[in-house]
């Protein structure tokens, strides 16, 4: 496992799947299911304060950093 050390708060959204491709995927510890109706869930990330981020294997994370003052997002 790895860790990413961040300066700043983030909004993560971790996936992970133990054994592709039978296996359930799940975000942030929660197995993703559809809905009755064949919808996804919400995807809501979890907030982490500053500091080392886990990186786990065989695992894709979304990190949203916060207040990062990038001109490219900032609404027009």
């Amino acid at each position: 496992m790895s860790a990413l050390p961040l300066k700043a708060d983030i909004d993560s959204q971790l996936r992970n799947a133990r054994f592709v491709p039978k296996a359930d995927i799940q975000l942030n510890g929660e197995v993703l299911k559809r809905s009755a109706g064949d919808e996804l869930p919400t995807l809501k990330p979890i907030h982490l304060s500053a500091g080392p981020v886990e990186l786990l294997p065989a695992s894709i994370s979304f990190l949203a950093v916060l207040k990062a003052g990038n001109p490219s997002c900032r609404q027009r």
